[in-house]
C-alpha cells in the first residue's frame, strides 16, 4: 500500500473507535439519571410477615482458669458463680429426720476423657458442683481422688470408699 491510501483509513478507524466510545459514555451517563424502578416497589409488603427464630440461651460455659500459655502462671481471679445453696432438712424437735448428708461421690459425673498421641496419659473430663473440670489419674477434687480413668468408666476413691462411675 502507498501512502496516500494509509491516512484515509486512519482517519475513518479513528472516528469508528471515537463513536463507539462515544455511544458508551452516553449510555453510562444518561442511563444513570433516569430512575429505576426497585424491584418489589409495587408490592404491598406488609400483609408478609417472616418468622425469626427463636433465640435460645446457651448450655454451655467456657471455663477460663487454664494457665497462662507464655508464662505458666495459674489464673488469679477466682471462680465468681453463683452456686444455689445446699438446702437442709427442718428440723422441728426430736421426731424430725436428721439432715440430708450429701455424698461427694455422688456430685461427681462422668462426661468423657481426652488422651495424648499414644494413649497412654489420659485426662478425665468431670462434672462437679457445676463445673466441668479436667484431671489426671491420682488428681484430687476436694477430697476425692482420681484413681482410675477407663473409656466408659472412671474410678474414684474417697477415704476408704470406692466408686465406679459410667460416662453419661
Amino acid at each position: 500500500m502507498s501512502l496516500n491510501t494509509k491516512k484515509p483509513m486512519t482517519y475513518l478507524l479513528g472516528i469508528a473507535v471515537l463513536s463507539i466510545w462515544g455511544l458508551i459514555g452516553y449510555r453510562l451517563f444518561a442511563g444513570s439519571a433516569e430512575e429505576l424502578p426497585l424491584p418489589g416497589a409495587g408490592k404491598d409488603l406488609s400483609a408478609k410477615t417472616a418468622a425469626l427464630p427463636q433465640v435460645m440461651p446457651d448450655t454451655f460455659k467456657l471455663l477460663l482458669n487454664y494457665p497462662d500459655p507464655f508464662t505458666g502462671e495459674k489464673p488469679k481471679n477466682r471462680d465468681t458463680t453463683v452456686r444455689p445453696p445446699v438446702r437442709e432438712a427442718r428440723t422441728t424437735g426430736p421426731s424430725a429426720p436428721m439432715a440430708m448428708v450429701i455424698d461427694p461421690l455422688d456430685q461427681v459425673k462422668y462426661l468423657g476423657y481426652v488422651a495424648n498421641g499414644n494413649g497412654k496419659e489420659r485426662v478425665a473430663i468431670v462434672r462437679y458442683h457445676g463445673q466441668e473440670k479436667m484431671l489426671k489419674e491420682g488428681d484430687t477434687l476436694g477430697k476425692i481422688k482420681i484413681l482410675e480413668i477407663k473409656k466408659e468408666r472412671l474410678m474414684l476413691g474417697h477415704g476408704a470408699r470406692r466408686k465406679l462411675l459410667k460416662t453419661e
